[in-house]
């Protein structure tokens, strides 16, 4: 006999919509999940989420840099939150470089202060500098309310932390 658990763990996934712009409209609400989750705390969903709006960006061959931004932000954030700070800064960078190459600000600086963040915690604070340096020199952008984690106070103490952490030890770096 077939319960309704056993049919729901072997359904059949629909196959992916073809149109650009319902796949774009995928893209969009993966990311905004990803959102959602990391805000929740559940870093796994997040950084899966994440994953899939950064796999239906490329499948639109970065058509909307917008999206691309948001994923791979996302996706740093998430593996960041696990714990995974290494595997944050590529994600990071990449978000960066779309934002840049596009001309892309919203949300400038939360960004840099999370990549400044993850080359600290993989243990490469010389890199964390000038992007602590860089988040404390971009201007808060209205659409984006500020957090704890980007005001100015805090970025400048956690400047502060990894020049004193540098200049004490520098060898070790």
């Amino acid at each position: 006999m077939t319960t309704p658990r056993r049919c729901v763990r072997s359904a059949k996934p629909s196959p992916p919509t073809t149109s650009a712009a319902n796949r774009r409209s995928y893209g969009i609400t993966a990311s905004t999940l990803a959102e959602h989750h990391l805000e929740s705390g559940r870093y796994t969903a997040a950084a899966q989420q994440a994953a899939d709006a950064i796999t239906i960006w490329r499948e639109l061959e970065g058509a909307d840099p917008y999206l691309g931004v948001d994923a791979h932000k996302n996706l740093g954030l998430a593996r960041a939150a696990l714990g995974r700070p290494a595997d944050a800064v590529e994600p990071l960078h990449t978000a960066l470089r779309i934002a840049d190459d596009t001309g892309y600000t919203p949300g400038r600086r939360p960004l840099l202060a999370a990549l400044a963040r993850a080359h600290r915690d993989a243990g490469e604070p010389i890199l964390s500098i000038g992007y602590f340096e860089e988040a404390l020199a971009t201007a808060e952008d209205p659409r984006e309310p500020p957090t704890d984690a980007t005001v100015q106070r805090t970025l400048q103490r956690e400047l502060d932390a990894v020049l004193e952490q540098v200049t004490a030890s520098p060898t070790r770096h």
